[in-house]
Protein backbone atom coordinates (compact mmCIF):
# COMPACT_ATOMS: atom_id res chain seq x y z
CA UNK A 1 0.00 0.00 0.00
CA UNK A 2 1.29 3.44 -0.85
CA UNK A 3 1.95 5.86 2.02
CA UNK A 4 -0.80 8.24 0.88
CA UNK A 5 -3.34 5.42 0.80
CA UNK A 6 -2.31 4.14 4.22
CA UNK A 7 -2.42 7.66 5.60
CA UNK A 8 -5.89 8.25 4.18
CA UNK A 9 -7.06 4.87 5.47
CA UNK A 10 -5.87 5.65 9.00
CA UNK A 11 -7.53 9.03 8.99
CA UNK A 12 -10.81 7.76 7.60
CA UNK A 13 -10.90 4.84 10.00
CA UNK A 14 -10.44 7.11 12.98
CA UNK A 15 -12.52 10.07 11.88
CA UNK A 16 -15.53 8.51 10.17
CA UNK A 17 -17.42 7.70 13.35
CA UNK A 18 -21.02 8.65 14.18
CA UNK A 19 -21.58 11.97 15.85
CA UNK A 20 -18.27 13.57 14.89
CA UNK A 21 -18.25 16.23 12.17
CA UNK A 22 -15.65 16.02 9.39
CA UNK A 23 -12.35 17.88 9.82
CA UNK A 24 -12.53 21.59 9.30
CA UNK A 25 -9.40 21.64 7.15
CA UNK A 26 -8.14 19.11 4.62
CA UNK A 27 -5.10 17.06 5.52
CA UNK A 28 -1.83 17.78 3.68
CA UNK A 29 -1.33 15.51 0.69
CA UNK A 30 1.15 12.66 1.11
CA UNK A 31 3.48 11.49 -1.67
CA UNK A 32 3.01 8.29 -3.63
CA UNK A 33 6.23 6.84 -2.17
CA UNK A 34 8.86 7.59 0.44
CA UNK A 35 10.78 10.61 -0.76
CA UNK A 36 13.98 9.73 1.15
CA UNK A 37 16.25 6.75 0.85
CA UNK A 38 17.37 4.55 -2.01
CA UNK A 39 17.86 1.25 -0.20
CA UNK A 40 18.46 -2.02 -1.94
CA UNK A 41 16.34 -5.08 -1.35
CA UNK A 42 17.07 -7.20 1.69
CA UNK A 43 15.71 -9.89 3.93
CA UNK A 44 13.44 -9.47 6.91
CA UNK A 45 14.63 -9.13 10.47
CA UNK A 46 13.66 -10.91 13.67
CA UNK A 47 10.68 -9.74 15.69
CA UNK A 48 13.05 -8.56 18.45
CA UNK A 49 14.50 -5.96 16.15
CA UNK A 50 17.46 -5.10 18.37
CA UNK A 51 18.94 -8.54 17.65
CA UNK A 52 19.77 -7.22 14.16
CA UNK A 53 22.79 -5.43 15.67
CA UNK A 54 24.41 -8.78 16.41
CA UNK A 55 25.13 -7.78 20.01
CA UNK A 56 24.01 -10.43 22.54
CA UNK A 57 24.78 -8.15 25.47
CA UNK A 58 22.50 -5.46 24.01
CA UNK A 59 19.64 -7.96 23.94
CA UNK A 60 20.34 -8.78 27.60
CA UNK A 61 20.22 -5.17 28.79
CA UNK A 62 17.11 -4.40 26.73
CA UNK A 63 15.38 -7.37 28.35
CA UNK A 64 16.49 -6.13 31.78
CA UNK A 65 15.15 -2.64 31.09
CA UNK A 66 11.79 -3.95 29.88
CA UNK A 67 11.48 -5.83 33.16
CA UNK A 68 12.91 -3.41 35.73
CA UNK A 69 12.42 0.12 34.36
CA UNK A 70 10.30 2.16 36.78
CA UNK A 71 8.62 4.32 34.14
CA UNK A 72 7.47 1.17 32.37
CA UNK A 73 6.11 -0.23 35.61
CA UNK A 74 4.15 2.99 36.10
CA UNK A 75 2.76 2.67 32.57
CA UNK A 76 1.65 -0.89 33.34
CA UNK A 77 -0.10 0.36 36.47
CA UNK A 78 -1.92 2.99 34.40
CA UNK A 79 -3.13 0.23 32.08
CA UNK A 80 -4.55 -1.70 35.02
CA UNK A 81 -6.23 1.43 36.34
CA UNK A 82 -7.77 2.24 32.96
CA UNK A 83 -9.03 -1.33 32.61
CA UNK A 84 -10.64 -1.06 36.04
CA UNK A 85 -12.32 2.20 35.02
CA UNK A 86 -13.69 0.48 31.93
CA UNK A 87 -15.19 -2.26 34.10
CA UNK A 88 -16.71 0.40 36.35
CA UNK A 89 -18.31 2.10 33.35
CA UNK A 90 -19.67 -1.21 32.07
CA UNK A 91 -21.20 -2.02 35.46
CA UNK A 92 -23.42 1.05 35.17
CA UNK A 93 -25.46 -0.65 32.45
CA UNK A 94 -26.34 -3.64 34.62
CA UNK A 95 -28.99 -3.91 37.38
CA UNK A 96 -27.66 -3.16 40.84
CA UNK A 97 -28.63 -5.48 43.70
CA UNK A 98 -27.91 -4.92 47.37
CA UNK A 99 -28.75 -6.84 50.52
CA UNK A 100 -30.07 -4.86 53.49
CA UNK A 101 -30.32 -5.70 57.15
CA UNK A 102 -31.28 -3.33 59.96
CA UNK A 103 -32.17 -3.46 63.66
CA UNK A 104 -33.78 -0.52 65.44
CA UNK A 105 -34.68 -0.07 69.12
CA UNK A 106 -36.48 3.10 70.23
CA UNK A 107 -38.12 4.51 73.37
CA UNK A 108 -40.93 7.08 73.21
CA UNK A 109 -42.46 9.18 76.00
CA UNK A 110 -46.10 10.36 75.94
CA UNK A 111 -46.93 13.73 77.51
CA UNK A 112 -50.23 15.56 78.12
CA UNK A 113 -52.41 12.72 79.44
CA UNK A 114 -54.76 13.89 82.27
CA UNK A 115 -53.33 11.99 85.22
CA UNK A 116 -54.27 13.96 88.37
CA UNK A 117 -51.89 13.99 91.27
CA UNK A 118 -53.20 12.45 94.54
CA UNK A 119 -52.53 13.97 97.96
CA UNK A 120 -49.39 12.50 99.43
CA UNK A 121 -48.53 10.66 96.20
CA UNK A 122 -45.50 11.83 94.21
CA UNK A 123 -45.97 12.98 90.63
CA UNK A 124 -45.88 9.97 88.28
CA UNK A 125 -43.41 9.64 85.45
CA UNK A 126 -44.80 10.08 81.88
CA UNK A 127 -45.97 7.06 79.97
CA UNK A 128 -43.26 5.47 77.76
CA UNK A 129 -43.11 2.83 75.04
CA UNK A 130 -40.09 0.82 73.88
CA UNK A 131 -40.17 -0.81 70.43
CA UNK A 132 -37.84 -3.05 68.47
CA UNK A 133 -37.93 -3.53 64.67
CA UNK A 134 -35.84 -5.93 62.56
CA UNK A 135 -35.61 -5.61 58.76
CA UNK A 136 -34.10 -7.97 56.18
CA UNK A 137 -34.39 -7.45 52.46
CA UNK A 138 -33.04 -6.94 48.95
CA UNK A 139 -32.92 -3.67 46.99
CA UNK A 140 -32.58 -3.56 43.21
CA UNK A 141 -32.16 -0.62 40.85
CA UNK A 142 -31.71 -0.31 37.12
CA UNK A 143 -31.55 2.52 34.62
CA UNK A 144 -32.68 1.47 31.14
CA UNK A 145 -30.27 2.98 28.63
CA UNK A 146 -32.96 4.64 26.53
CA UNK A 147 -30.69 6.99 24.58
CA UNK A 148 -27.40 5.11 24.66
CA UNK A 149 -25.78 7.36 27.28
CA UNK A 150 -24.46 4.52 29.42
CA UNK A 151 -23.29 2.56 26.37
CA UNK A 152 -21.41 5.61 25.11
CA UNK A 153 -19.78 6.04 28.51
CA UNK A 154 -18.66 2.42 28.44
CA UNK A 155 -17.29 2.74 24.90
CA UNK A 156 -15.32 5.82 25.92
CA UNK A 157 -13.85 4.03 28.93
CA UNK A 158 -12.94 0.96 26.87
CA UNK A 159 -11.27 3.13 24.22
CA UNK A 160 -9.32 4.96 26.93
CA UNK A 161 -8.21 1.61 28.39
CA UNK A 162 -7.07 0.47 24.96
CA UNK A 163 -5.21 3.76 24.51
CA UNK A 164 -3.47 3.23 27.87
CA UNK A 165 -2.39 -0.25 26.77
CA UNK A 166 -1.06 1.20 23.53
CA UNK A 167 0.75 3.90 25.50
CA UNK A 168 2.48 1.15 27.43
CA UNK A 169 3.47 -0.54 24.17
CA UNK A 170 4.80 2.80 22.90
CA UNK A 171 6.73 3.24 26.15
CA UNK A 172 8.26 -0.23 25.76
CA UNK A 173 9.27 0.56 22.19
CA UNK A 174 10.75 3.92 23.15
CA UNK A 175 12.54 2.42 26.15
CA UNK A 176 14.21 -0.23 23.99
CA UNK A 177 15.40 2.54 21.66
CA UNK A 178 16.69 4.68 24.54
CA UNK A 179 18.55 1.74 26.05
CA UNK A 180 20.18 0.87 22.73
CA UNK A 181 21.14 4.48 22.04
CA UNK A 182 22.58 4.81 25.54
CA UNK A 183 24.39 1.47 25.22
CA UNK A 184 26.12 2.43 21.99
CA UNK A 185 26.70 6.01 23.15
CA UNK A 186 28.54 4.50 26.11
CA UNK A 187 30.47 2.29 23.69
CA UNK A 188 31.49 5.34 21.68
CA UNK A 189 32.37 7.26 24.85
CA UNK A 190 34.66 4.43 25.95
CA UNK A 191 36.29 4.33 22.52
CA UNK A 192 36.72 8.12 22.66
CA UNK A 193 38.24 7.74 26.14
CA UNK A 194 40.69 5.16 24.85
CA UNK A 195 41.59 7.46 21.95
CA UNK A 196 42.11 10.36 24.38
CA UNK A 197 44.35 8.19 26.53
CA UNK A 198 46.48 7.29 23.51
CA UNK A 199 46.58 10.93 22.42
CA UNK A 200 47.67 12.06 25.86
CA UNK A 201 50.33 9.34 25.98
CA UNK A 202 51.69 10.50 22.64
CA UNK A 203 51.73 14.11 23.85
CA UNK A 204 53.69 13.04 26.94
CA UNK A 205 56.24 11.26 24.76
CA UNK A 206 56.50 14.30 22.50
CA UNK A 207 57.19 16.54 25.51
CA UNK A 208 59.93 14.20 26.66
CA UNK A 209 61.58 14.23 23.23
CA UNK A 210 61.36 18.00 22.97
CA UNK A 211 62.88 18.45 26.42
CA UNK A 212 65.71 16.09 25.52
CA UNK A 213 66.32 17.97 22.27
CA UNK A 214 66.26 21.28 24.17
CA UNK A 215 68.84 20.00 26.62
CA UNK A 216 71.11 19.19 23.67
CA UNK A 217 70.48 22.60 22.15
CA UNK A 218 68.44 21.26 19.25
CA UNK A 219 65.12 22.97 20.15
CA UNK A 220 64.36 26.46 21.49
CA UNK A 221 62.58 27.04 24.84
CA UNK A 222 59.37 27.95 22.99
CA UNK A 223 59.19 24.43 21.58
CA UNK A 224 59.17 22.99 25.09
CA UNK A 225 56.41 25.37 26.19
CA UNK A 226 54.37 24.58 23.07
CA UNK A 227 54.68 20.83 23.63
CA UNK A 228 53.76 21.17 27.31
CA UNK A 229 50.71 23.25 26.35
CA UNK A 230 49.55 20.57 23.94
CA UNK A 231 50.08 17.89 26.61
CA UNK A 232 47.99 19.84 29.13
CA UNK A 233 45.21 20.28 26.58
CA UNK A 234 45.27 16.53 25.89
CA UNK A 235 45.07 15.86 29.64
CA UNK A 236 42.01 18.11 29.89
CA UNK A 237 40.40 16.36 26.91
CA UNK A 238 41.08 13.02 28.62
CA UNK A 239 39.18 14.12 31.73
CA UNK A 240 36.28 15.37 29.59
CA UNK A 241 36.03 11.98 27.91
CA UNK A 242 36.25 10.20 31.24
CA UNK A 243 33.40 12.33 32.64
CA UNK A 244 31.24 11.70 29.57
CA UNK A 245 31.67 7.95 29.89
CA UNK A 246 30.84 8.11 33.58
CA UNK A 247 27.65 10.14 32.98
CA UNK A 248 26.48 7.82 30.20
CA UNK A 249 27.13 4.79 32.40
CA UNK A 250 24.90 6.20 35.13
CA UNK A 251 22.11 7.19 32.73
CA UNK A 252 21.99 3.68 31.25
CA UNK A 253 21.89 2.20 34.75
CA UNK A 254 18.80 4.30 35.56
CA UNK A 255 17.09 3.01 32.40
CA UNK A 256 17.88 -0.52 33.60
CA UNK A 257 16.27 0.17 36.97
CA UNK A 258 19.62 0.05 38.75
CA UNK A 259 21.16 2.49 41.17
CA UNK A 260 23.30 5.00 39.20
CA UNK A 261 26.60 3.84 40.63
CA UNK A 262 28.60 4.24 37.42
CA UNK A 263 29.46 0.55 37.53
CA UNK A 264 28.41 -0.15 33.94
CA UNK A 265 31.88 0.37 32.54
CA UNK A 266 31.54 -1.41 29.22
CA UNK A 267 29.21 -0.30 26.46
CA UNK A 268 28.37 -1.90 23.18
CA UNK A 269 31.03 -2.36 20.52
CA UNK A 270 29.95 -0.29 17.52
CA UNK A 271 28.91 -2.72 14.75
CA UNK A 272 30.56 -2.18 11.40
CA UNK A 273 27.92 -3.69 9.10
CA UNK A 274 24.23 -3.21 9.77
CA UNK A 275 23.03 -4.50 6.41
CA UNK A 276 20.92 -2.57 3.96
CA UNK A 277 17.46 -1.18 4.55
CA UNK A 278 14.96 -3.31 2.59
CA UNK A 279 13.47 -1.73 -0.50
CA UNK A 280 9.76 -1.14 -0.78
CA UNK A 281 9.02 -0.87 2.92
CA UNK A 282 5.21 -1.07 3.12
CA UNK A 283 3.47 2.00 4.48
CA UNK A 284 1.33 -0.25 6.68
CA UNK A 285 4.34 -0.53 9.00
CA UNK A 286 3.71 3.05 10.14
CA UNK A 287 0.12 2.17 11.00
CA UNK A 288 1.23 -0.35 13.61
CA UNK A 289 3.02 2.32 15.65
CA UNK A 290 1.45 2.16 19.12
CA UNK A 291 1.48 5.93 19.60
CA UNK A 292 -0.50 6.39 16.39
CA UNK A 293 -2.93 3.65 17.36
CA UNK A 294 -3.34 5.23 20.81
CA UNK A 295 -4.22 8.58 19.22
CA UNK A 296 -6.85 6.80 17.12
CA UNK A 297 -8.39 5.16 20.21
CA UNK A 298 -8.53 8.52 21.98
CA UNK A 299 -10.37 9.91 18.99
CA UNK A 300 -12.97 7.16 19.34
CA UNK A 301 -13.19 7.87 23.07
CA UNK A 302 -13.78 11.56 22.40
CA UNK A 303 -16.58 10.69 19.98
CA UNK A 304 -18.21 8.42 22.57
CA UNK A 305 -17.96 11.16 25.20
CA UNK A 306 -19.67 13.55 22.80
CA UNK A 307 -22.46 11.04 22.28
CA UNK A 308 -22.81 10.67 26.05
CA UNK A 309 -23.06 14.45 26.49
CA UNK A 310 -25.79 14.65 23.87
CA UNK A 311 -27.75 11.81 25.47
CA UNK A 312 -27.61 13.66 28.80
CA UNK A 313 -30.06 16.20 27.32
CA UNK A 314 -32.84 13.61 27.29
CA UNK A 315 -34.96 12.23 30.19
CA UNK A 316 -33.72 9.40 32.36
CA UNK A 317 -35.80 6.48 33.58
CA UNK A 318 -34.81 4.60 36.71
CA UNK A 319 -36.51 1.54 38.20
CA UNK A 320 -36.09 0.50 41.81
CA UNK A 321 -37.54 -2.38 43.77
CA UNK A 322 -37.13 -3.63 47.29
CA UNK A 323 -38.50 -6.58 49.23
CA UNK A 324 -38.00 -8.44 52.46
CA UNK A 325 -39.41 -8.89 55.90
CA UNK A 326 -39.97 -6.57 58.83
CA UNK A 327 -40.85 -7.73 62.35
CA UNK A 328 -40.58 -6.69 65.95
CA UNK A 329 -39.31 -10.14 66.85
CA UNK A 330 -35.97 -11.41 65.63
CA UNK A 331 -37.22 -15.02 65.46
CA UNK A 332 -39.97 -13.99 63.01
CA UNK A 333 -37.61 -12.24 60.59
CA UNK A 334 -37.71 -15.16 58.14
CA UNK A 335 -41.48 -15.64 58.42
CA UNK A 336 -43.19 -14.99 55.12
CA UNK A 337 -46.20 -13.43 56.83
CA UNK A 338 -44.10 -10.37 57.57
CA UNK A 339 -43.08 -9.70 53.97
CA UNK A 340 -42.87 -6.12 52.69
CA UNK A 341 -42.08 -4.83 49.20
CA UNK A 342 -42.09 -1.71 47.07
CA UNK A 343 -41.73 -0.81 43.38
CA UNK A 344 -40.81 2.59 42.02
CA UNK A 345 -40.41 3.99 38.56
CA UNK A 346 -38.81 7.43 38.30
CA UNK A 347 -38.65 9.57 35.15
CA UNK A 348 -36.64 12.77 35.31
CA UNK A 349 -36.19 15.27 32.52
CA UNK A 350 -33.74 18.18 32.69
CA UNK A 351 -35.59 21.48 32.41
CA UNK A 352 -33.14 24.07 33.64
CA UNK A 353 -29.50 23.32 34.42
CA UNK A 354 -28.02 26.76 33.97
CA UNK A 355 -26.55 25.73 30.61
CA UNK A 356 -24.49 22.93 32.14
CA UNK A 357 -25.70 20.18 29.80
CA UNK A 358 -25.35 22.31 26.66
CA UNK A 359 -21.88 23.29 27.79
CA UNK A 360 -21.12 19.59 28.16
CA UNK A 361 -22.05 19.06 24.51
CA UNK A 362 -19.82 21.97 23.50
CA UNK A 363 -16.99 20.50 25.53
CA UNK A 364 -17.54 17.16 23.80
CA UNK A 365 -17.36 18.80 20.38
CA UNK A 366 -14.16 20.59 21.34
CA UNK A 367 -12.70 17.35 22.70
CA UNK A 368 -13.51 15.53 19.45
CA UNK A 369 -11.90 18.31 17.40
CA UNK A 370 -8.82 18.20 19.62
CA UNK A 371 -8.54 14.41 19.38
CA UNK A 372 -8.90 14.56 15.59
CA UNK A 373 -6.18 17.21 15.32
CA UNK A 374 -3.94 15.23 17.66
CA UNK A 375 -4.36 12.12 15.54
CA UNK A 376 -3.61 13.98 12.31
CA UNK A 377 -0.51 15.54 13.89
CA UNK A 378 0.65 12.16 15.21
CA UNK A 379 0.34 10.71 11.69
CA UNK A 380 2.34 13.57 10.19
CA UNK A 381 5.04 13.20 12.85
CA UNK A 382 5.20 9.47 12.13
CA UNK A 383 5.80 10.11 8.45
CA UNK A 384 8.33 12.81 9.24
CA UNK A 385 10.28 10.42 11.45
CA UNK A 386 10.28 7.69 8.81
CA UNK A 387 11.39 10.07 6.07
CA UNK A 388 14.11 11.56 8.28
CA UNK A 389 15.39 8.15 9.35
CA UNK A 390 15.44 6.90 5.77
CA UNK A 391 17.35 10.00 4.69
CA UNK A 392 19.85 9.57 7.53
CA UNK A 393 20.26 5.89 6.69
CA UNK A 394 21.16 6.93 3.15
CA UNK A 395 23.46 9.88 3.94
CA UNK A 396 25.31 8.86 7.11
CA UNK A 397 27.12 5.86 5.55
CA UNK A 398 28.57 8.22 2.96
CA UNK A 399 29.77 10.43 5.78
CA UNK A 400 31.37 7.45 7.50
CA UNK A 401 33.11 6.43 4.28
CA UNK A 402 34.49 9.95 3.80
CA UNK A 403 35.67 10.15 7.42
CA UNK A 404 37.29 6.74 7.11
CA UNK A 405 39.32 7.99 4.15
CA UNK A 406 40.17 11.14 6.08
CA UNK A 407 41.30 9.12 9.10
CA UNK A 408 43.56 6.94 6.99
CA UNK A 409 45.11 9.96 5.30
CA UNK A 410 45.55 11.78 8.63
CA UNK A 411 47.19 8.72 10.19
CA UNK A 412 49.61 8.50 7.27
CA UNK A 413 50.43 12.21 7.59
CA UNK A 414 51.02 11.85 11.33
CA UNK A 415 53.32 8.86 10.80
CA UNK A 416 55.34 10.71 8.19
CA UNK A 417 55.61 13.88 10.30
CA UNK A 418 56.73 11.85 13.32
CA UNK A 419 59.42 10.03 11.34
CA UNK A 420 60.74 13.29 9.87
CA UNK A 421 60.79 14.96 13.26
CA UNK A 422 62.60 12.04 14.91
CA UNK A 423 65.19 12.09 12.11
CA UNK A 424 65.82 15.78 12.80
CA UNK A 425 64.51 17.18 9.52
CA UNK A 426 60.88 17.72 10.52
CA UNK A 427 59.15 20.73 12.06
CA UNK A 428 57.54 20.57 15.50
CA UNK A 429 54.45 22.50 14.46
CA UNK A 430 53.90 20.16 11.55
CA UNK A 431 54.14 17.17 13.89
CA UNK A 432 51.74 18.62 16.45
CA UNK A 433 49.24 19.59 13.77
CA UNK A 434 49.48 16.17 12.14
CA UNK A 435 48.88 14.46 15.49
CA UNK A 436 45.89 16.69 16.22
CA UNK A 437 44.43 16.04 12.77
CA UNK A 438 44.83 12.27 13.12
CA UNK A 439 43.15 12.13 16.52
CA UNK A 440 40.35 14.47 15.45
CA UNK A 441 39.63 12.44 12.31
CA UNK A 442 39.48 9.22 14.32
CA UNK A 443 37.22 10.86 16.90
CA UNK A 444 34.84 12.13 14.21
CA UNK A 445 34.78 8.68 12.63
CA UNK A 446 33.75 7.11 15.95
CA UNK A 447 31.01 9.69 16.35
CA UNK A 448 29.71 9.13 12.82
CA UNK A 449 29.64 5.35 13.29
CA UNK A 450 27.52 5.81 16.41
CA UNK A 451 25.21 8.20 14.53
CA UNK A 452 24.65 5.48 11.92
CA UNK A 453 23.49 3.20 14.72
CA UNK A 454 21.22 5.92 16.09
CA UNK A 455 19.70 6.44 12.64
CA UNK A 456 18.98 2.72 12.28
CA UNK A 457 17.40 2.64 15.75
CA UNK A 458 15.30 5.69 14.84
CA UNK A 459 14.12 3.95 11.68
CA UNK A 460 13.07 0.87 13.62
CA UNK A 461 11.16 3.04 16.10
CA UNK A 462 9.56 5.15 13.37
CA UNK A 463 8.21 1.98 11.75
CA UNK A 464 6.87 0.61 15.01
CA UNK A 465 9.73 -1.86 15.54
CA UNK A 466 11.60 -3.74 12.86
CA UNK A 467 11.03 -4.06 9.14
CA UNK A 468 8.55 -6.96 9.09
CA UNK A 469 4.78 -6.64 9.19
CA UNK A 470 2.64 -8.11 11.96
CA UNK A 471 2.49 -11.44 10.14
CA UNK A 472 6.24 -11.56 9.55
CA UNK A 473 5.67 -11.57 5.81
CA UNK A 474 7.80 -10.35 2.95
CA UNK A 475 8.97 -6.77 2.90
CA UNK A 476 8.57 -6.45 -0.83
CA UNK A 477 5.64 -4.10 -1.43
CA UNK A 478 4.92 -5.76 -4.76
CA UNK A 479 3.83 -8.99 -3.04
Amino acid sequence: MRPQLAFAFLLCTACAVPGVPPPAAAMPATPADWTAGSAAAGSGLESDWWSAFGDPQAAVIVAEALTANRDLQAAAARVRGAAAQARIAGAGRLPQLAATAAARRSRQAFFGFPIPALPGVPVQDPLTSTTEVFDLGLAASWEPDLWGRLAANERAAVAQAEAAALDEAAARLALAGRVLRGWYALGEAEAQLELAQRAHGNRVQTVERIRLAYEHGLQPPAAVSLAESQEAAAAAELEIRRQQADALSRSVEVLLGRYPAGALLQGGVLPENLGTVPAGLPAELVGRRPDLAAAERRLLAADAQLEEARASLYPRLSLTASGGTSSDTLSELLDGDFRVWSLLGNLTAPLFQGGRLRAGVDAGLAGADQARANFAQAALVAYEEVEGALSAADLLPRRVAALRRAALAAAAAESSARERFQSGIGDLLVLLEAQRGAWQAESLLLQARRLVLDARIDLYLALGGGFTDSRGGSLDASQ
